[in-house]
């Protein structure tokens, strides 16, 4: 932590201060249609509302890739959402709060999304496809 003497004094100076945060790796770029992932989620979150808003996202890699999501409450069942993507990488499995998937989606507007993950409880990189923004969405940890 920094004192607000030393951030004052790293501004005056002009210092470069770049630095990395958080190391999100870009093990297996994904690319999926915003719109189409949009819609998924929203989907997917009407079963997730009762199991803690919950959506599990599989990344499978093959001739074409696939998302998967999935959402299941005991009372309705399960959802399961498949969105093509692009995959560079093996693939994996995540979860997350759909309602924060939600939020990103609703105010991305461009025509696609990147994802990049290195495993299920790391956090995962939404970034436009124009590169001008990334988010950063903690995963949630899931029973099997």
């Amino acid at each position: 932590d920094m004192t607000k003497l030393s951030e004052k004094e790293i501004i005056d100076k002009s210092i470069d201060a770049d630095s990395e945060v958080l190391k999100v790796a870009h093990h297996g770029s994904k690319t999926s249609s915003s719109e189409e992932f949009l819609k998924a989620v929203k989907l997917s979150a009407v079963f997730a509302r009762d199991s803690g808003n919950i959506v599990k996202m599989v990344l499978k890699n093959g001739k074409t890739g696939e998302m998967v999501l999935t959402a299941n409450t005991r009372e309705i069942g399960e959802n399961t959402s498949n969105v093509p993507v692009k995959i560079e990488g093996p693939g994996g499995e995540i979860a997350f709060n759909y309602r924060y998937l939600a939020d990103i989606l609703n105010v991305l507007d461009e025509d696609e999304i990147n994802f990049s993950m290195i495993e299920s409880l790391n956090p995962g990189k939404f970034r436009g496809s124009s590169g001008e923004f990334f988010h950063i969405i903690m995963p949630v940890r899931v029973q099997n």
